[in-house]
């Protein structure tokens, strides 16, 4: 796993405290995902209707290539589906952690030919959870080699 400095403090400080993950559990079910393959893409099909992609993917004005239309539609931002968690928004990391534990386990018995980034990122109103194929000729979401870049943000990656 790569992680910023500010990741790498955030999570010393949960290591540091007794934040118990137990209730969060039931939670966790939400969040069983269920992945669709579309055109080279991996895509999480969560609450909203994939049926609408067209045909083919092609580069527009948004999406300069596949991983970054994966990126952009394989995300959770957990405050949005978890409102309890506006009033403790650093919990939502520990319930981003347990999170990419799960989508790890699928992606890989789903695509065990596939590599792929989960990317957690974390700033003052909670927690992100997305993931995008590694594809040799686009540019990575996130810019692993220099992780330290990001400065507003806690940023963790996992390559899978």
């Amino acid at each position: 796993m790569i992680k910023n400095k500010k990741m790498k403090e955030l999570i010393e400080e949960f290591e540091d405290s007794n934040y118990q993950l137990t209730p969060t559990i039931n939670i966790l079910n939400k969040f069983n995902p269920k992945f669709i393959e579309w055109d080279g893409c991996i895509l999480l099909k969560l609450g909203y209707n994939l049926d609408d992609l067209p045909e083919k993917f092609q580069v527009n004005n948004i999406f300069c290539d596949r991983t970054q239309l994966e990126a952009t539609y394989n995300h959770i931002h957990l405050s949005d589906v978890l409102p309890e968690l506006e009033e403790n928004p650093k919990y939502s990391l520990r319930i981003a952690i347990e999170i990419m534990k799960i989508w790890e386990h699928k992606l890989k018995t789903e695509f065990p030919k596939e590599k792929f980034h989960i990317v957690i990122s974390h700033d003052e109103f909670g927690s992100v959870v997305r993931f995008y194929k590694i594809r040799p000729l686009d540019i990575p979401w996130v810019d692993i080699d220099n992780i330290d870049k990001y400065k507003e943000e806690a940023i963790l990656v996992k390559e899978i």
